[in-house]
């Protein structure tokens, strides 16, 4: 009874592609698990998301007649490595409609999810006579219950929309819809949120929609786009695919790696701001289940590494006495070596480029303004340094938040792909500029693991790189 945006009872839509050659997109060698979770029952159970301490999903009451089984949200909390039993995730949310796909925002106030647009006086003769068509409806949590339910103001009744997925932000909303003016049976579009308000819908473009159906759009904290598909090309009936937002356009789809994507349906995945740890549904074990993915860092993971290094084009140049000369103030003069030249005592000076620079501190005569005497003369080298750009703080303080970005900077073996930081703190991230923040102070050993594909034997190939900093006490 899973939720594919399709009228009547909500049928599980399963297309099976049989295909002589099996290729899929390879992010890296690192190591991924997947385990159906402990969550899993006879019923199905998909649309997984984070919430406060365990996952909201939806689950599809069992029943004899499939036109009589409800789909429902529920809860279960995380407890010592597993979850707790589930329970219903709302009393005010529940009703005698389908509820799936929620999402939250990152202040757990807001939530937008799919209910069914028509109400029914009996339930299961309306299911199996009408259509139904779902839709997108918002509602906020008061401190005790969810309440104040009101309709997206996108929804139209002859059309379903649903799998509603937030940014991180709270600025955009993705959902799956198959509105006049698609590229296919469902399409991926997505509403701008204005003053709590959702706009028009925008067509996320043939790039990522097909002739086929593209659903269950899912936004991790990093702004990639996660979403399944039934087009060819893949291994499965569904199969989760990956594009990610460059300078304003989306990025070619890619094919997940296996073992998440099967021969069977794989989706609406979901991942940990951390991007190591994450949850999805799939129906390979018979029924739709929700599985845990887990990530392991390519090896030699965070050994071998190097200091990180940077080009330092500014600097700082101060001389801290003053020159009398009988009883007359001199001027001093400093030479950078670039055809730059300043009078002040204490100056930042930034290079253009890389090089060797002759700088010179000399003094002048003030009445005459000619050259007094050489006071400090010095050789300068600035290096390039071909490492990748790996841009932290200066000071680290306990308690405040910092982000760590990497880019590919003059790193020429490979394009990185993927890169994972080790925070030091047992705390490792994978793809995330998300701030971070120290709980405990003292020395701690930052690392960077950088992986991609060489061009020439395309394996993969890691370099880590580190730097010792010293978290300080406010």
């Amino acid at each position: 009874m899973r939720q594919h945006l399709h009228s009547t009872v909500f049928y599980k839509y399963t297309l099976f592609i049989l295909l002589i050659t099996k290729s899929f997109f390879v992010f890296s060698q690192e190591k991924i698990d997947v385990k159906q979770s402990n969550i899993s029952s006879s019923s199905s159970e998909y649309a997984p998301t984070y919430y406060k301490n365990g996952l909201v999903f939806s689950n599809v009451s069992s029943n004899d007649d499939p036109n009589k089984s409800m789909t429902g949200l529920y809860f279960a909390p995380f407890k010592k490595n597993k979850f707790g039993n589930k329970s219903v995730f709302s009393s005010a949310l529940k009703s005698g409609l389908h509820e799936g796909a929620i999402t939250f925002s990152t202040d757990g106030i807001t939530a937008y999810f799919t209910r069914s647009q028509k109400e029914f006086n009996d339930v299961g003769d309306s299911l199996s006579t009408q259509e139904n068509k779902l839709g997108v409806y918002k509602t906020t949590y008061d401190g005790n219950e969810w309440g104040n339910i009101t309709p997206c103001n996108f929804i139209q009744p002859e059309f379903s929309f649903g799998h509603p997925s937030l940014s991180l932000d709270g600025k955009r909303l993705y959902i799956a819809s198959d509105v006049d003016g698609g590229f296919g049976g469902k399409d991926i579009y997505y509403t701008e949120i204005t003053n709590g308000v959702c706009g028009p819908l925008i067509n996320l473009g043939p790039g990522v929609n097909s002739s086929a159906n593209e659903f269950f759009p899912s936004i991790d904290p990093n702004g990639n786009l996660y979403f399944s598909s039934d087009k060819e090309g893949g291994i499965g009936g569904l199969d989760l695919y990956l594009t990610q937002l460059i300078k304003n356009k989306w990025s070619t789809p890619k094919l997940l790696d296996a073992p998440i994507n099967s021969e069977f349906d794989d989706f609406s995945i979901v991942w940990n701001k951390n991007g190591i740890e994450g949850y999805f549904a799939s129906n390979r074990k018979g029924t739709d289940d929700i599985f845990k993915i887990t990530i392991t860092t390519p090896k030699p993971g965070f050994n071998e590494c190097v200091p990180m290094e940077r080009e330092y084009l500014c600097y700082e140049f101060y001389e801290e006495a003053t020159v009398y000369v009988d009883s007359v103030e001199m001027i001093y003069e400093w030479d950078f070596g670039d055809g730059i030249k300043s009078n002040l005592l204490s100056v930042n000076h930034c290079y253009s480029k890389i090089g060797t620079y002759q700088v010179k501190l000399n003094i002048l005569d003030k009445i005459i303004g000619k050259e007094y005497m050489e006071k400090a003369a010095f050789e300068l080298i600035i290096k390039e340094v071909l490492q990748p750009k790996i841009i932290l703080p200066e000071t680290f303080v306990l308690g405040d938040e910092f982000s760590i970005t990497v880019e590919q900077g003059k790193w020429k073996p490979y394009q990185i792909d993927n890169y994972y930081i080790d925070y030091g703190d047992l705390e490792i991230t994978k793809n995330s500029a998300l701030p971070h923040q120290y709980t405990t102070p003292g020395e701690k050993e930052i690392k960077v693991l950088v992986s991609g594909i060489d061009a020439e034997t395309k394996k993969v190939k890691t370099n880590c790189f580190s730097k010792t900093i010293m978290v300080k006490t406010k």
